[in-house]
């Protein structure tokens, strides 16, 4: 896929994102069941990011369940963002999002669209943007985007992947920030 097809793909996604409304809060699969299974927990691949770095970090964990943060850091002009992330459904079952702080500052109140892939069960779409004539925002240290929230199947590690992932800024029509650095991480079962 070229770098333009892959841009195009990111913009017809934001433009749909955009579109459709669905409040803020929570969504997605069932709730696991309680315990039973491995201790989660989460290795960020970049655990210190620097500036103009969306980088995964561990949110918090229970039992089989742990929350993975998508944060910014130290990067101007943010209105939106979209990605793809892979893990392998095997091991790492999707379970819900919650909102992040950024993209609320000012009580702005974000689209979010997080779906899982119909065709592949291992590729959550994650869209994300402001809304309305406000300003893009400029995040000052680390601010977290979205939370996604896994629950692992079985011991061992499984890596998170971002794919056509970009941020965005908020001009008409938006157009992608570049020299952005995106790092995942992987979930663990013990």
């Amino acid at each position: 896929m070229t770098r333009c097809t892959v841009r195009a793909a990111v913009n017809a996604m934001l433009l749909v994102l955009l579109a459709t409304s669905c409040g803020g809060g929570g969504g997605g699969e069932s709730t696991p069941p309680p315990g039973g299974g491995p201790a989660a927990s989460f290795a960020p691949d970049q655990p210190s990011p620097g500036a103009n770095d969306v980088a995964m970090a561990r949110g918090s964990a229970s039992a089989d369940v742990v929350t993975v943060d998508v944060n910014v850091t130290d990067t101007g002009d943010v209105y939106g963002a979209a990605f793809d992330l892979f893990f392998d459904s095997a091991g790492v079952q999707y379970v819900n999002w919650s909102a992040g702080n950024l993209l609320e500052q000012g009580g702005n109140s974000p689209v979010y669209n997080v779906r899982l892939d119909s065709s592949d069960a291992g590729h959550l779409l994650v869209g994300a943007s402001r809304t309305g004539s406000v300003p893009p925002v400029d995040v000052s240290g680390t601010k977290t985007l979205v939370r996604l929230t896994f629950r692992v199947k079985q011991t061992g590690s499984f890596p998170l992947s971002f794919a056509n992932e970009a941020l965005f800024d908020g001009q008409n029509p938006p157009r992608e920030i570049s020299g952005i650095s995106w790092f995942a991480g992987s979930v663990t079962g013990q």
